[in-house]
């Protein structure tokens, strides 16, 4: 089972300005930048912190990913998220496998 979610961050105070884009518009970003990958984390951290779920989900793709640089940085992104078998209660969880992995790479041909 995979669900997508959509997390629009503002980031204004973690992230320094660059020189990317329009102030004021959006851009694509490039979802393997350190910022993205910061900003993905605590996404999906803050993700399984709220969900009503006993187990850990993960990011299997990246959707979407965009900045807008206003008086900081807001970063935009669409993951597509799956369950892992780790709970979260596993204070031990580094590695942890997807529920149904060929189910989810079946989701990611199509």
């Amino acid at each position: 089972m995979t669900t997508t979610i959509v997390f629009p961050l503002l980031f204004a105070a973690l992230f320094a300005v660059g020189s990317c884009g329009i102030p004021g518009g959006f851009s694509y970003i490039d979802p393997n930048s350190p910022n993205f990958r910061k900003a993905m984390n605590f996404a999906v951290s803050d993700y399984n912190m709220h969900i009503d779920d006993v187990y850990y989900h993960k990011a299997t793709a990246v959707l979407k990913a965009k900045s807008q640089v206003v008086a900081g940085q807001n970063i935009f992104m669409s993951l597509e998220l799956a369950r892992t078998r780790c709970m979260k209660n596993d204070p031990s969880a580094n590695y942890c496998p997807l529920f149904y992995p060929q189910q989810v790479m079946n989701l990611l041909k199509n």
